[in-house]
């Protein structure tokens, strides 16, 4: 029980902010053309993207020191070194998105509001990564609530207003992504801003080598796994046609949440017992994680199925045929499912820092997705490319459950690894 009241600790903050994100989607659903939908659903995918990227370069490797090292407040070189490199990447990549959004034809005052609310998304990232390093959670878990709160009332204004559009959705967005960083904290703003220097970046270097290499191009094939269908569908079809997807996949956001809340807050949890070699209460910890996500697939599927039979319309409008809307729920709620089957192995593998074994995986998973969602889209509707994809995962749900039996197995694998050789931080050899 107490485990489970840890679970719905780390929970709350992300489902209000889902919540909150999931009731601007369905306005937007509702009063935005496909095209105009399926634009801003990619962008907000695009945003996804970058998050995941920032895990593997900053917020994973910042959890690995700060349990392996001294400086959790930010002091130590290499610590110093992921907040100066987040800061300038941050920016970069604000600057990147308004301009993917300028090409999509995005006016530019709602393509910069997008890219300065992906800026301060990605720092109110590693804010929250960071509050669960030096196990101060509930400061992720008020950013949170306090990001929700904020969203949902600028939604509330929008749809009083009775204006939906894009750039109101994006402003609403950034306000609440703003207001959401406050709750962080001194240390965290102390950290972030107050003790680094240019001179600071180049001390990345090495947390990258030992680090985020792997760890990066494990997100970018994951993502090839998980949203080829996304990318290709959009630049091949169109926004137009990526919308149907767009729209089933609103019913498996509390899937997605919950699985990117309890990942996050269960790792940190993992590479503490990976470090005190605790191995009987790692398994307990995966069984339970497990059996949670699967009761929440399971509840989900029956909450999509009562919504198709008995009242479609309550969130998708007419304009949605319900032959899609059948197959694209039904071919998401399989994949979340195969998803969240594999979360328990993969937060142990990337508590134990082994990201050369999680990039294998992707690799392997992403090569069978992008084939069959080419394939997919020369031969069926669009809104089977979800299934196609869905192949993808569950082979790599297959490869991480087979490395993480193996690494139950091995001595070697309660060590934090980051190379084949000795890595070292700073000076300092990361051992076990």
């Amino acid at each position: 029980m107490k485990s489970l009241g840890r679970y719905a600790m780390a929970s709350v903050g992300p489902i209000g902010a889902a919540a909150a994100q999931f009731l601007l989607s369905l306005l937007l659903l509702q009063r935005l053309s496909p095209e105009a939908f399926g634009g801003f659903s990619f962008l907000l995918i695009a945003i996804q993207l970058l998050s995941s990227i920032w895990s593997a370069l900053f917020n994973a490797p910042l959890l690995v020191l700060t349990v392996r090292e001294t400086g959790a407040n930010g002091s130590s070189p290499a610590t110093r070194a992921i907040f100066a490199t987040n800061l300038l990447g941050a920016a970069l990549a604000g600057a990147l998105l308004t301009l993917i959004a300028i090409s999509m034809g995005l006016a530019v005052p709602a393509a910069s509001i997008m890219g300065v609310y992906a800026m301060v998304a990605l720092l109110r990232s590693l804010g929250r990564a960071h509050a669960y390093a030096i196990e101060r959670p509930w400061r992720a878990m008020r950013s949170d609530v306090t990001y929700s709160v904020t969203l949902l009332l600028t939604t509330a204004l929008i749809f009083w207003l009775g204006s939906a559009s894009v750039m109101l959705a994006s402003l609403a967005l950034l306000v609440a992504a703003m207001i959401g960083l406050l709750p962080l904290g001194r240390a965290y703003a102390e950290a972030q801003f107050g003790r680094i220097g240019a001179r600071d970046l180049s001390g990345y270097l090495p947390v990258w080598r030992e680090h985020s290499g792997w760890s990066l191009t494990g997100v970018l094939t994951t993502e090839a796994t998980g949203n080829a269908h996304s990318y290709l569908v959009t630049l091949l079809v169109g926004p137009a046609a990526f919308a149907p997807i767009a729209a089933t996949a609103l019913l498996i956001r509390p899937i997605m949440v919950a699985t990117n809340a309890l990942m996050e807050y269960e790792r940190a949890q993992m590479a503490r017992m990976v470090v005190a070699k605790d191995r009987r209460r790692a398994q307990s910890s995966m069984r339970l994680l497990r059996a949670v996500l699967l009761l929440i697939c399971i509840a989900t599927a029956v909450i999509a199925a009562a919504l198709l039979l008995w009242k479609p319309t309550l969130i998708y409008p007419s304009r949605y045929p319900m032959d899609l809307l059948v197959i694209g729920t039904t071919c998401w709620i399989a994949v979340a499912t195969v998803r969240a089957i594999r979360v328990p192995d993969s937060a142990l593998l990337q508590a134990a820092g082994q990201f050369r074994r999680l990039a294998y995986a992707s690799m392997f998973a992403s090569v069978i997705s992008v084939i069959l969602v080419v394939a997919c889209l020369s031969s069926v509707q669009p809104i089977w490319s979800i299934a196609s994809m869905g192949i993808g995962e569950l082979a790599m749900t297959i490869w991480l459950w087979v490395a993480a039996r193996r690494m139950l197995n091995e001595h070697s694998g309660w060590a934090i690894e980051a190379s084949e050789s000795e890595p070292t931080i700073s000076g300092k050899a990361i051992r076990a």
